[in-house]
């Protein structure tokens, strides 16, 4: 089935917008690796006690960051690598606040391709969700690091921006070799298409919050409260995987929640070492014009 890119709502129990009105528009994606956004900001969730919310679902992080750009968002979910590259390119309009959830991004290949290690990725088709989105990045560099030269630089292997919830059909029919996708499509490649999983960077960042500097100038206790309710929750496999159904009108199956779920843990927590190496890399890739230090990009917040 697929899934819609954007889905513009105002979740029940909110009031429609008014001219002027105070309103909190969030972007979020329904991935398990998004989980206290899932849930937190469900029909009655706890997030819905710090004001008027309009929501609106992504599949992919530059798209979710190019709104964010043009106003149209104040705070997002999204991965590190487009929230770190949204923040360098917007010159101060896009800040980091605090981290959501690490781990769960993972490498998977094809039943059947013959492919058990990294080095046996060249001249082979990977899917990502989108170029220049966190498992992009992390693609590129674990290539780079095995001198597999990808069709950009002159080499074979080919990376195809292909959005989440197309890629089983894709590697089921042969017409991809391997997959670098968040939770839970990598558990979901795993037990639907008999993919092996040959790579995982358990600690690497795999969410963020981000904020429009503009709105959180204007409501940085609102933020730091935000923030705060984001980090008290902790959602299970059954928790996020219940919502994840009600967005998308279609259950996963418990197996490959639990699945995902043992490979994702929340963080409010920025790693700064691991950010700094990710702005290098985001450099090295030319995918930011500059080298900015990280302390730049994280608003500093009211503290509790």
């Amino acid at each position: 089935m697929r899934w819609i890119v954007m889905v513009m709502m105002v979740l029940p129990g909110c009031k429609a917008p008014t001219a002027g009105g105070d309103e909190i528009r969030i972007g979020y994606f329904p991935n398990l690796t998004h989980g206290p956004a899932v849930v937190g900001l469900a029909v009655g969730g706890p997030l819905h006690g710090l004001g008027k919310i309009k929501t609106s679902l992504w599949n992919a992080g530059p798209s979710e960051m190019q709104a964010m750009h043009a106003g149209a968002l104040d705070l997002a979910f999204v991965g590190p690598t487009p929230a770190l590259t949204a923040a360098i390119r917007g010159k101060g309009d896009v800040m980091l606040l605090g981290g959501v959830a690490a781990g769960g991004s993972v490498l998977v290949v094809r039943d059947g391709a013959e492919i058990d290690s990294v080095s046996q990725l060249a001249g082979r088709k990977i899917a990502v969700p989108q170029t220049g989105n966190t498992q992009d990045l992390l693609l590129r560099v674990l290539l780079r690091d095995h001198r597999i030269l990808i069709r950009e630089e002159g080499g074979s292997t080919v990376l195809a921006p292909i959005e989440n919830p197309e890629v089983l059909a894709l590697m089921i029919r042969g017409e991809i070799d391997a997959a670098c996708v968040p939770e839970p499509w990598a558990s979901r490649l795993e037990i639907e298409a008999k993919a092996k999983a040959i790579y995982e960077w358990p600690s690497a960042a795999t969410t963020v919050l981000v904020g429009r500097a503009a709105w959180i100038d204007e409501h940085r206790t609102l933020a730091r409260r935000f923030l705060d309710a984001v980090g008290a929750i902790k959602p299970s496999a059954r928790e996020v995987g219940g919502q994840l159904a009600k967005l998308t009108g279609k259950a996963m199956p418990s197996e490959i929640l639990v699945r995902a779920a043992n490979r994702v843990h929340w963080t409010t927590r920025l790693d700064s070492k691991e950010l700094t190496i990710q702005i290098v890399q985001l450099k090295a890739l030319r995918y930011v014009p500059e080298l900015v230090p990280l302390t730049r990009l994280v608003y500093q917040l009211p503290t509790r």
